[in-house]
């Protein structure tokens, strides 16, 4: 068996045997566990199961959920990696997500953590940030950060969740990358509407420039200056502190995110 890589760009590879694609039993599973917060993608076509396992290896994905003729309505076969060998159970679809959850939740309890925190300074208030990095055996390195709302209580698993749903939309857009890049992906707690007005009015070209659009947007938008301004301090680090190339803005409300270069 190949060995598996360091870090995941997803926890789930969702594929059918055989020849035919349920499609549809595919997208319907995938929606299942996002509305979860379990990322997970979808393999194209029908496999077979070396594939398929070679897939999850490659994706450094934890579980493989087989889907055959009439099995969204019965039980599931879950394939997963444990002391690198796939070990398999029969679940049924109403709880597959419970079973996955518990089964993500002993690997973080149980396995070491590679993760590097960066330490900060306190960010002002009513905001908090904090930043992770990850690298995986191919692709680039990856540094996570959030700009989140306090005084709304978190589950303890839920920046991991976070961080594994965010990067695993954005994987495709990340494999012409080198490994000696480095990008930068921020979650933020609000809506789209606010990705899309940082993307296309921030100018990062200097720091004067940044700056005098900044100001504009916070006059723009006085109800939201505080989290306007927390998210914009959070980009000028990044860009000039940090000197980064690459800065991905993310909607944790939306899933969507856009791109500063």
């Amino acid at each position: 068996m190949r060995e598996r890589k360091g870090w995941n760009l997803v926890d789930v590879i969702v594929c059918s045997l055989g020849y035919h694609l349920r499609t549809k039993e595919k997208i319907a599973m995938l929606k299942k566990f996002w509305s979860h917060g379990i990322s997970c993608t979808a393999l194209d076509g029908s496999q077979n199961l070396e594939t398929a396992e070679e897939q999850c290896i490659e994706l450094g994905a934890s579980f493989i959920v087989l889907l055959k003729e009439d099995s969204f309505n019965s039980n599931l076969r879950v394939r997963y990696l444990e002391k690198q060998r796939f070990l398999e159970k029969k679940v049924s679809t109403s709880e597959v997500v419970e079973f996955i959850s518990s089964r993500l939740n002993y690997f973080s309890n149980n396995q070491q953590n590679s993760k590097v925190e960066i330490q900060r300074s306190v960010p002002p208030p009513p905001f908090e940030s904090n930043a992770q990095t990850h690298q995986g055996s191919s692709g680039p390195c990856i540094n996570v950060s959030f700009v989140i709302t306090e005084g709304k209580d978190k589950p303890a698993n839920w920046k991991r969740r976070q961080e594994s749903m965010m990067i695993g939309h954005i994987s495709e857009a990340l494999r012409k990358l080198s490994k000696q890049q480095v990008v930068e992906l921020l979650g933020i707690e609000v809506s789209s509407d606010v990705v899309k007005i940082l993307s296309s009015e921030l100018d990062i070209s200097d720091k004067d420039q940044y700056n005098k659009t900044v100001s504009e947007i916070l006059e723009r938008h006085p109800r939201q200056r505080k989290i306007f301004k927390a998210i914009c301090d959070e980009i000028y680090e990044i860009i000039f502190i940090k000197n980064s190339e690459i800065i991905v803005i993310y909607s944790l409300v939306d899933n969507f995110y856009k791109t500063l270069m």
